[in-house]
């Protein structure tokens, strides 16, 4: 380490006297201001704030066992940067002890959508115009088994499968956030492909729209990434996604799952024609009528993978043709609203 000579010609090193303190970290070193009353005027000015002490860790064998030991060391500013004016040895008890060891695990949940884009009309009713797959992910932490773990991030994901549509239809969801996340990213990956592209979707009252035309970018998977600097205890955080068209004059066509508000761009003439039972005043969307035994015209399927469906519905030749004849058990869990066979998509017809 290299310094200029700050000293006085003409005094001999045993009359100086240097005030000057030394400390460990880099730039709190001190040193008097030249001249003060009742002080020696003799000092090493330190003006880039540089480190006056040095630290040292080694080990020394006691027997069979090894020791621990700290050195720190102090330069007294005079001009020869020896750092050997002051030495302390230490042997610190449980100096070294490691850090605690952070405990993390992830939680997952999986579902799948499916949506008719012939609504309100009953159409071919196949519900593969466009099928979402799900999965929520919640990363989770605590550094003892004293502390409850915390929420720290949760992610969305959601990849588009379709059959062959002639209709256009676009992809969007709505965000419901009970707690407000430090901050929130985007990003998609396209289909084969390994790379992650961050992006800005568009956003109108916690309505994020994905894309306009699914089949433009088939297999695309949609990400949502909610971060939360202080961890959440619990999070009740949803994210609910429908088809919609954009139509003339700023509003939308839409298709929600049985129940679900369209949101505020929804054009509302839709409901009650053709063969939608809804009924808007009483907060009833997107229901079919009895006469069409109330098969809906979407519906979100808990712990639901997607293998089964690209085995039926998502078959080319399987084009047109209604879900009920590819799984036997379909239609009691339409007519009993997903009371009976929960698990009929388990069960395809052979």
């Amino acid at each position: 380490m290299q310094g200029k000579d700050y000293s006085i010609k003409g005094l001999s090193d045993s009359s100086r006297k240097y005030n000057v303190w030394g400390a460990s970290t880099p730039g709190a070193s001190y040193c008097l201001p030249f001249g003060t009353p009742g002080k020696a005027p003799y000092q090493y000015p330190n003006p880039n704030g540089e480190s006056r002490s040095a630290k040292f860790a080694y080990t020394k064998m006691n027997g069979d066992q090894e020791e621990k030991f700290a050195i720190v060391s102090f330069e007294d500013a005079c001009n020869d940067q020896d750092y050997d004016d002051v030495i302390f040895a230490l042997k610190p008890v449980n100096a070294f002890t490691p850090l605690p060891e952070v405990e993390e695990k992830k939680t997952t949940t999986v579902g799948i959508y499916a949506f008719e884009d012939l609504w309100p009309s009953k159409g071919d009713y196949d519900l593969n115009d466009v099928v979402v797959d799900c999965k929520h992910e919640r990363s989770m932490s605590r550094q003892s088994q004293e502390e409850d773990f915390k929420i720290y991030q949760e992610t969305f994901y959601l990849t588009t499968y379709q059959n062959y549509v002639e209709l256009v239809s676009g992809l969007a969801f709505t965000l419901l956030l009970e707690d407000q996340p430090s901050s929130i990213v985007m990003k998609k990956q396209a289909k084969n492909s390994f790379i992650l592209e961050e992006v800005q979707f568009p956003v109108e009252n916690n309505v994020y729209y994905l894309t306009s035309d699914v089949s433009a970018e088939l297999g695309t998977t949609y990400i949502l990434e909610l971060n939360y600097d202080q961890g959440l205890a619990v999070s009740k955080t949803k994210v609910l996604p429908f088809i919609y068209r954009n139509e003339e004059g700023g509003k939308t066509w839409e298709v929600h799952v049985p129940f679900e508000a369209p949101t505020g761009k929804m054009r509302m003439g839709y409901f009650k024609t053709d063969d939608d039972a809804s009924d808007p005043a009483t907060g009833k969307y997107f229901l079919r009528s009895v006469s069409s035994g109330n098969f809906p015209f979407a519906f979100y399927l808990a712990n639901a993978r997607i293998d089964k469906f690209k085995e039926t519905i998502l078959v080319r030749k399987n084009e047109s043709r209604s879900i009920d004849t590819f799984f036997e058990g379909y239609e009691e869990w339409a007519v009993t609203k997903g009371v009976q066979n929960k698990e009929w998509y388990l069960h395809p017809r052979p």
